[in-house]
């Protein structure tokens, strides 16, 4: 008999959870529970996975203990992964918390007592015979009017009515909008605007590049930039909502408009180590799959034309010197002053802002949301950079024969004075790739091939990962 049902459970649970599959399974439904099901030779992960795949329904034993377990969590978003049906079994007054409410929520719920009586298991089994798909829809009477005691005649009264009153509106409507009424022009007036935005260009920090660019072509991000013409107010602030929220602001089509230019900002300085930070304008972009990219993955579409609000983001990764003066340590794997710090979670990005903020220099430190990062690696051109001359990766160009990080801004900047935006070590993003359960990481690594280097790529991780190949670059505002 095919496994139907993969029971999800904290290992606190494991009790009740194998009397309900136990009571499914006298009913004739099929179950995958671990440990009993995980193979003697297999790993328990992949077992996990295997039996995931296999089964057509995915139930939760919702507990407090599963409320707070991460590997239960990791399976219910492997399940919505693989558009499994999902049933949550409730016991007692458990509440499903933050961790799995976006997984229970909108679902039909079955009460359990600690104690499954044969009531329930005959109730949830029917329940599971349903189907493997999508919890079926109710059927519904037809909506005649007939079934609510209207005569055909009225029927026909009432119709010829209705169009009368469309006739009669649309007459309306046309003559609202014809030159000799005037209104028109409101109308064109809320859809003239041009939805980008960019400041005039401005000199670079103290005038020059960071060390060695003169070298490196780092004049490149001087050329002149034609701006832009203003989006109107109401569509400006609408857009920074949206930012700060991490959302998309979708706009409609229109033209592409030149490119904005960036601009110096004054470096953040903690006990003599700096971070110098860019200006980076407002502006629209296509975020996603980019035109020609063959690679493009499943989350990189739908592509969507969004608006981005001005902010400031750091012209290098946050170096080991920085993060030291900030916090007084130094986690990173490959040491080096001048090389990205790495080795840090995003919890930890998240306490080092904390206390960057602390400082009160004006500014609000944060990560860059996921529409700024890409924006901002974009920098206004719709081609891919030349890597080799703009990042390190797969190994650090193999050529080299240096597995390891580099000392940032030591490759060419993108024409926005931004250094490493691609590759080095990849970066931390404020948004949630899954929610609850991952966040977004963008650029690429030292340790990666040029795949995942490409503008539109996403990569994810839990929020308590730390790898020698993630880093952190940040985004500030004015307080």
């Amino acid at each position: 008999m095919p496994r139907r049902v993969f029971v999800s459970h904290a290992s606190a649970n494991a009790d009740v959870a194998m009397a309900i599959c136990n009571g499914l399974e006298a009913r004739g439904v099929s179950c995958w529970i671990a440990p009993r099901d995980v193979a003697f030779d297999g790993t328990y992960g992949t077992e996990i996975m295997k039996g995931l795949r296999e089964c057509d329904v995915f139930l939760i034993v919702v507990t407090d203990a599963a409320a707070e377990s991460q590997q239960v969590e990791r399976e219910a978003e492997r399940a919505s992964h693989y558009q499994k049906r999902i049933i949550p079994v409730i016991v007692g007054s458990s509440e499903p918390g933050p961790r799995l409410e976006f997984y229970v929520a909108g679902r039909q719920q079955f009460p359990c007592r600690s104690t499954p009586d044969d009531r329930f298991f005959a109730y949830l089994a029917g329940a599971v015979r349903q189907g493997g798909g999508a919890e079926p829809p109710v059927p519904r009477a037809p909506r005649t009017p007939e079934a609510h005691g209207i005569p055909p005649a009225s029927v026909k009264l009432l119709a010829a009515a209705a169009v009368t009153a469309v006739i009669l509106i649309g007459a309306a409507y046309m003559y609202s909008r014809s030159p000799a009424s005037g209104s028109n022009t409101a109308v064109q007036t809320r859809n003239s605007g041009t939805p980008s935005d960019a400041p005039a260009s401005t000199p670079r920090e103290n005038g020059t590049p960071p060390p060695d660019s003169a070298a490196r072509g780092g004049a490149r991000s001087q050329s002149p930039l034609v701006p832009s013409s203003n989006p109107p107010a109401s569509q400006t602030a609408a857009a920074r909502a949206d930012s700060r929220e991490g959302r998309a602001s979708t706009l409609p089509p229109s033209a592409p408009a030149p490119a904005p230019a960036a601009g110096a900002s004054p470096a953040a300085t903690v006990n003599g180590a700096g971070l110098r930070f860019v200006t980076i304008p407002a502006g629209t972009f296509q975020m996603g799959c980019s035109d020609g990219d063959t690679a493009c993955r499943d989350d990189e579409r739908p592509v969507r034309r969004v608006a981005v609000p001005a902010f400031h983001m750091s012209g290098t990764e946050v170096t080991q010197e920085f993060w030291e003066a900030v916090t007084g340590k130094n986690p990173s794997g490959f040491e080096g002053s001048r090389q990205p710090v790495e080795s840090v979670s995003w919890e930890d990005a998240q306490d080092f802002v904390d206390r960057l903020n602390q400082r009160g220099d004006g500014f609000r430190y944060r990560l860059p949301t996921e529409a700024e990062w890409e924006y901002a690696a974009r920098a206004g051109e719709n081609t891919a950079p030349d890597l080799a001359a703009v990042a390190w990766f797969g190994l650090a160009q193999r050529s080299a024969r240096s597995s390891r990080p580099q000392s940032v801004g030591t490759k060419l900047p993108n024409r926005w004075g931004l250094y490493d935006m691609l590759g080095n070590v990849a970066e931390w993003c404020e948004d949630w790739y899954s929610p609850g359960f991952q966040r977004v990481v963008r650029g690429g690594g030292w340790d990666d091939d040029s795949g995942a280097l490409r503008l539109s790529a996403r990569g994810k991780a839990t929020p308590a990962t730390k790898t020698y190949a993630i880093g952190v670059r940040l985004v500030r505002e004015p307080r």
